[in-house]
């Protein structure tokens, strides 16, 4: 049931948010199980994601865990498909999950720049394109992604791996929305900063 102190409802709406077991992700959900959705929260580690489970029915909203490595394309479909099969359809997709090895050019492995590419910019094609065909049976398609100040408006040292993915994501995001609109699936981005 919607909180009415909510400036929107959700209810019974379905709605996946990746890198919900902290931080951003954890408050996006919480606030979108108060708007009366059906939340599935998903992150890569048990012990924050079942916290982030036991707030939300704490307050008497509907949660439902499922651990996921977004850096793998297999666990991104996968979390697709497994919560359109326990739900029957999927209302909105927030991808939050993003990762930050604080590490220079000269000194990033490639497995840190491949994993950073894989969940900040990659997990939003496999994702996308795994929701896009049961979103276009939602009355309401979302497709939500929180990017970065980091690389469109400004970068560091340590971080130009995340600057750059996050750049990528934005054009990802802008794109997309293009695409998409024809089939009423918005797409959308915030852009929050430290």
């Amino acid at each position: 049931m919607t909180d009415a102190r909510l400036p929107f409802g959700l209810d019974d709406r379905v709605a996946i948010v990746t890198g919900a077991g902290r931080g951003i992700g954890r408050e996006i959900a919480r606030v979108f199980a108060r708007a009366g959705a059906h939340v599935v929260v998903a992150t890569r580690t048990a012990g924050p994601g079942e916290e982030t489970v036991r707030l939300i029915e704490a307050e008497g909203g509907s949660a439902r865990l499922m651990i996921v490595d977004l850096g793998q394309r297999a666990d991104a479909v996968s979390l697709i498909e497994e919560t359109a099969r326990q739900f029957g359809r999927i209302d909105i997709v927030v991808h939050n999950a993003g990762v930050f090895p604080f590490v220079t050019v000269d000194d990033i492995s490639d497995e840190d720049l491949e994993n950073t590419l894989n969940v900040n910019l990659k997990a939003a094609f496999w994702l996308t394109k795994a929701a896009a065909p049961i979103l276009r049976a939602s009355p309401s398609p979302r497709l939500l992604f929180t990017s970065s100040l980091s690389g469109p408006r400004f970068s560091a040292a340590t971080m130009v791996h995340y600057g750059a993915s996050k750049a990528g994501l934005n054009g990802f995001i802008k794109g997309a929305a293009i695409e998409y609109g024809p089939d009423r699936i918005t797409v959308n981005g915030v852009e929050p900063g430290a």
